[in-house]
């Protein structure tokens, strides 16, 4: 999880607005509209490179997506942090959470002006899409929703966790299409309960005391709301109306302290409506009089140190959440209970019936913002964003969504959010659930269970997940973690402060570096290791089940900041490696993290992000130059600006291939091999090194006779063979598209080994999409005009050598009959 960036100083991002306001003309002719193709490339925060001086130049990152980190301010008279806007003049609140349409919307028309390319109307260059973070969509779309069931619930169920362990009186009915929780006396029933809890021992009960360490906005921190709780009950209605002031059921509050927060009684007369009259009907929120206690809570139910969820324990050990919701009926009456619902105060307003009159006019000015049409025609408005959430948050970002939808459409600008496993799954047990990675007693967590709780209910019609998957040790923890991550040998520079990996040969790292991307044992493991496979796999399986397309933020910053995120520098390399992995699943965007960076990684402060830039604030004066070189003495500048060319060359075919039909394969395991070679029209893929031949695999010599040999070259095993291989197509052709990754990303040093491999295939004369020719070319959309670089022959030589591979380099090609 990368650490809020709101509390480290994004409030002194600041550049000086230069430019005047622009009144658009009424235009007659339709916009361009933002539905055309469009593979998103940027970073994030890239807004601080204000004059585009870099990120939209084509020689240089040539990026069209631009986001813009706003950060947050407290408001002394409300007490709450609170998200900010876009403003470049330092203290400027014009467009806050709280402000009114006409107040901001001139300063924002100047952003989505400047996007739109109108202040340099003969450069195209300078038209970027907008990732808009937006201080009331944000806030709107944080608001927290849970509903505890107070049935029973099975274990298999993907919600089981919002429900309780322990059910004293009572029985599970089905009553007005809903299965609730009855519980009865005679006469009305053959059988009558005894009194006692209905409910209690919640399982997911840590969603109401996350109290975060950092002093600034963060919608995770729920001691800056008010809590709502509204349990969903029917009684009889002669009783309530003949007997007032006969207790009910009880419903009892309990920090995760072990704190009673709150023990109210309701009535009968709380069940009346203004006429003292009551139908029988559900409630969930019930009426006051003089004396009686209210079901709401202000502030964090509890601390922060016990943070864990119970699950399905009931005799809780250290560290586990005390919190409890304790519902007691009294056998006085028949009452029915389907539900306690818990809201803290934006969902009590943005979800209640009829909408809240302030919220809608919030999310209509929004709307209108998206809607506006530039002069030039050209709407840089893409998405709106927000960052990292929580389980509690989906039914506020679905209402949100939808809403934008409605209200954008048909050029849609609606929300996207940036999936985090551990926030996603924040809510459930550590024991036999998080740290095994399982989501029911069954079922890991998976892209079906995504696309169900988060996908569908949402409506967002694109997945975004961040991947960080090179982690280091804190060095600052007392004692301090001992080294785990490693890099090569063969980087440039082992001298600096900020390597936090140990130094080890090119093969023996390239092998650590497979296991740190695929463990399959992944989230068991430490460090996070296997995350990276784990995710984009699980993003490759969402899109093929949903429909919805994926984007993805890879890692190219480290994070210093112990307790909370230790992250090493990744390598040029590796930068290069994920990237082109992410593609291989089909992702249609990139967007890194971060553009910024501050601080110093040295262990002496070890307080530091670093991404594109070195950021050097003085006051409020922000200055920023280039990461001309990273921690390891790379020049990280060039590697990406090579990174981005090749990525703006491919986007057009990534753009094109139909994800039903996308699928990549790590060759090195043995039974992801054998799945391409039996589905793809592959037969063989061999990876070779400088060196003296020799016989290392014996077993595979057999196999290698189809591809001539060559001197001064040894072969990996297949085993060792660290290769991705991916196959695509484009819907409506039959033309086959290939990709092949070089997995390895030492570099290249002389006089030592590196990740450097030539790459030699073997095709399969009888696979359904190469019969059809006798001679095929293979093309390399890599390169301007598509050049071929080999051709291959049915049914004689199906051998093909694909040249040098780079470490972490990646070709795309495409097959092409004559």
């Amino acid at each position: 999880m990368k650490q809020k960036l709101t509390g480290i100083g994004l409030l002194f991002f600041i550049s000086v607005l230069v430019y005047g306001l622009i009144i658009p003309a009424k235009m007659s002719t339709p916009p361009q509209s933002k539905n055309a193709a469009y593979f998103p490339l940027g970073a994030m925060h890239n807004q601080i490179d204000y004059d585009h001086q870099y990120i939209t130049d084509p020689s240089k990152f040539g990026m069209n997506l631009w986001h813009y980190y706003t950060g947050s301010h407290r408001d002394t008279v409300r007490h709450q942090w609170q998200p900010m806007g876009w403003s470049t003049i330092s203290g400027d609140r014009a467009d806050s959470l709280y402000a009114d349409y006409n107040s901001y919307w001139p300063g924002v028309k100047l952003f989505l002006d400047k996007e739109a390319g109108l202040f340099h109307p003969n450069d195209p260059s300078f038209k970027m899409k907008m990732l808009m973070q937006r201080p009331k969509i944000e806030w709107l779309s944080y608001g927290q929703r849970s509903d505890y069931q107070c049935e029973t619930i099975l274990p298999s169920d993907y919600k089981w966790f919002y429900s309780f362990n322990t059910h004293e009186t009572g029985d599970n009915k089905l009553d007005s299409g809903q299965m609730v929780r009855v519980c009865r006396t005679m006469p009305d029933f053959p059988i009558a309960d005894s009194p006692g809890f209905i409910v209690k021992k919640l399982k997911a009960n840590n969603e109401q005391n996350n109290t975060p360490p950092f002093d600034t906005y963060y919608h995770g921190d729920d001691s800056q709301y008010r809590w709502y709780i509204k349990p969903r009950i029917r009684i009889d209605p002669d009783f309530a109306v003949n007997n007032p002031n006969v207790p009910v059921c009880s419903v009892n509050i309990v920090s995760s302290d072990s704190v009673t927060l709150r023990n109210v009684i309701l009535k009968g007369r709380n069940f009346w409506d203004q006429y003292d009259k009551y139908d029988g009907r559900y409630l969930e929120q019930y009426r006051i009089f003089s004396g009686d206690d209210t079901l709401e809570v202000q502030g964090a139910w509890g601390s922060n140190t016990r943070r864990m969820s119970r699950g399905n324990e009931i005799n809780e050990g250290s560290g586990i959440s005390q919190m409890d919701i304790q519902v007691y009926w009294y056998g006085n009456c028949n009452m029915w209970i389907d539900y306690v619902r818990v809201d803290n105060e934006i969902a009590n307003r943005l979800l209640k019936s009829g909408g809240d009159d302030e919220y809608e006019r919030w999310i209509r000015w929004e709307a209108d913002i998206a809607n506006y049409i530039p002069p030039n025609l050209f709407k840089p408005q893409f998405k709106f964003y927000i960052e990292e959430f929580e389980f509690n948050n989906i039914p506020c970002m679905g209402y949100v969504n939808k809403k934008l939808q409605q209200l954008t459409s048909p050029d849609t600008v609606d929300l996207m959010a940036c999936y985090y496993y551990g926030l996603f799954r924040n809510h459930l047990p550590w024991n036999d659930y998080n740290s095994l990675g399982m989501w029911t007693d069954t079922k890991k967590l998976d892209a079906d269970i995504v696309n169900e709780l988060l996908i569908q209910p949402t409506g967002m019609r694109h997945f975004f997940t961040e991947i960080y998957p090179f982690t280091s040790n804190d060095v600052k923890k007392i004692p301090p973690e001992p080294l785990f991550s490693k890099l090569p040998v063969t980087i440039p520079s082992t001298n600096t402060g900020c390597i936090y990996a140990i130094l080890e040969s090119p093969d023996s790292y390239d092998t650590w570096l497979q296991t740190q991307l695929d463990n399959p044992s992944f989230p068991t493991t430490e460090y996070e290791s296997g995350w990276f496979t784990n995710a984009i796999k699980l993003a490759n399986d969402l899109t093929k089940i949903s429909g919805k397309q994926f984007i993805t933020m890879p890692q190219t910053h480290s994070c210093q900041t112990t307790g909370i995120e230790n992250r090493r520098e990744p390598t040029n390399e590796e930068i290069r490696l994920t990237t082109n992995l992410a593609l291989s699943y089909g992702t249609k965007g990139i967007i890194y993290f971060w553009y910024g960076g501050y601080g110093d990684c040295s262990p002496e402060v070890y307080n530091a992000m670093n991404g594109f830039l070195t950021m050097e604030v003085n006051g409020l004066d922000t200055s920023y130059v280039p990461r001309t070189n990273n921690s390891y003495e790379q020049n990280k500048w060039d590697g990406l600006i090579a990174l981005h060319k090749q990525i703006r060359q491919w986007a057009p075919y990534f753009l094109n291939f139909n994800t039903a039909f996308t699928n990549s394969y790590i060759y090195y395991k043995d039974n992801e091999r054998q799945s391409f070679l039996t589905k793809s029209y592959f037969n063989y893929i061999a990876s070779f090194k400088p060196g003296d031949p020799q016989v290392l695999c014996p077993g595979e010599i057999e196999k290698m006779s189809d591809i001539p040999p060559e001197q001064n070259l040894i072969f990996d095993c297949q085993s060792e063979t660290y290769v991705q291989a991916a196959t695509f197509k484009v819907t409506g052709s039959s033309t086959p598209y290939f990709m092949i990754i070089n997995r390895r990303c030492s570099p290249v040093k002389t006089g030592f080994a590196d990740g450097r491999r030539k790459i030699k295939v073997i095709f399969d004369s009888y696979h359904n999409d190469i019969n059809s020719s006798e001679v095929w070319d293979i093309k390399d959309l890599g390169q301007p005009g598509e050049p071929t670089v080999t051709s291959f022959y049915r049914p004689g030589a199906l051998f093909a050598d694909l040249g040098w591979f780079e470490p972490g380099e990646a070709k795309l090609y495409k097959l092409v009959p004559l």
